[in-house]
């Protein structure tokens, strides 16, 4: 039996495709300094870019000697929101680059769907 091959792209979202993480990097050095733990955007960008949300929580506490409350990311919402509102851009050439492929595509990412929902351009 003769099998087809089948091909698929699949994009990252941020960094890629949007240029959400010097946006969303930025926001992480106010709540991280709020929280009690100042860091450049260099050790940053070392300590959590490519992670999950889980990882960043985990690392955080752990920092910091507590236990962050359920609800303490409600506090902050608003400020990625205002900032990716405010700055987020396309990748330079990524439509032209996206005009290029003729395969399925997709979209993946590490964010959760609302951030996902919100980032799209």
């Amino acid at each position: 039996m003769d099998q087809e091959t089948k091909h698929l792209v699949i994009f990252d979202c941020d960094g890629v495709l949007v240029d959400s993480e010097v946006i969303a990097i930025a926001v992480d050095q106010l709540v991280l300094s709020d929280l009690g733990w100042s860091l450049t955007l260099e050790e940053i960008i070392d300590r959590f870019v490519g992670g999950s949300h889980a990882y960043f929580v985990e690392v955080v506490e752990e920092h910091l000697g507590r236990k962050l409350p359920d609800d303490w990311e409600d506090a902050y919402q608003h400020l990625y929101r205002e900032a990716l509102a405010r700055y987020l851009r396309l990748i330079e050439g990524i439509i032209e680059a996206l005009d290029t492929i003729n395969l399925p595509m997709c979209v993946a990412s590490n964010g959760s769907h609302s951030k996902m929902e919100f980032t799209r351009l």
